[in-house]
């Protein structure tokens, strides 16, 4: 997208562009949500994709899982949050800086935005690459391994001055970006069940919204305090090791293997 964005926002400028992609997000995002099924319990298969009893896959599942009033009260949940918040105050700084870098170091604007671009390439990648992790290692290291990585690319960005130096950490910090966000739903249910998953799952995300509207002003004003990026990228770096640190304090998930159950399992 920053490829388009930026002839975009030279042709129409920056306020038109944004509602020609808001159009785009309504048209093809709403579209694509009317596609969607309810959810795979509604054909008799677990949360993973298999099939609970291939004979009664026509039954009518039961969901389970905590409330929403005690899911927020739970530990887990509170360990959850706070490493969002953490996690997001570094992880959408360069989503805002790094083309700005790029150019300090005589990196012309097109390359700068398409090194930008290579963050969005890498967090689709790591959002299909880290589903067969998380189930060779368990969703909660994959969550905290993902964090690690974003800690280990801002440090690496500290030192990256050239284009292929940039684009290395672009990739990689997009795919541990791109990561995280894919296992924190996943890892809601884990903890808390399907019943009330989309109500939990908003509430936790709102640790995000926190963290992205601090993170990239913070590097911001930290940028024009000490004229260099390595003090917010330092922080940014920081806050992901603490990230990681909450999520490590996790305790095991009880609950995911009764997420959903048929009427005939609950009957027994």
């Amino acid at each position: 997208m920053p490829l388009i964005a930026a002839p975009l926002i030279s042709w129409l400028g920056w306020r038109d562009a944004w509602s020609v992609f808001a159009v785009l997000m309504i048209v093809g995002g709403g579209s694509a949500a009317l596609l969607l099924d309810r959810g795979p319990e509604r054909h008799g298969w677990l949360p993973d994709g298999g099939v609970a009893d291939p004979t009664a896959a026509h039954e009518k599942a039961v969901v389970t899982g905590w409330s929403i009033k005690d899911a927020i009260r739970s530990r887990p949940f509170c360990l959850l949050y706070v490493g969002l918040v953490f996690a997001s105050v570094g992880a959408f700084v360069p989503f805002v800086h790094l083309v700005p870098y790029a150019e300090d170091h005589g990196i012309s604007h097109t390359s700068a935005v398409t090194i930008s671009g290579m963050l969005g390439i890498g967090s689709t990648g790591g959002r299909f690459a880290v589903g067969g992790l998380a189930d060779r290692i368990g969703r909660g290291r994959s969550l905290a391994l993902m964090f690690f990585g974003l800690a280990a690319m801002l440090l690496w960005w500290l030192v990256a001055t050239s284009v292929w130096q940039l684009t290395i950490f672009a990739l990689i910090f997009g795919s541990c970006q791109g990561g995280f966000v894919a296992l924190y739903p996943a890892l809601t249910v884990d903890y808390f069940g399907g019943r009330n998953a989309s109500g939990i799952i908003g509430i936790l995300y709102t640790a995000g919204a926190v963290g992205t509207l601090v993170g990239p002003k913070l590097a911001g004003d930290g940028f024009d305090l000490f004229h260099s990026y390595s003090q917010p990228i330092l922080v940014s770096a920081g806050c992901a090791l603490v990230a990681a640190c909450f999520i490590l304090l996790l305790p095991k998930p009880t609950t995911h293997d009764a997420a959903y159950v048929l009427p005939s399992q609950s009957a027994e």
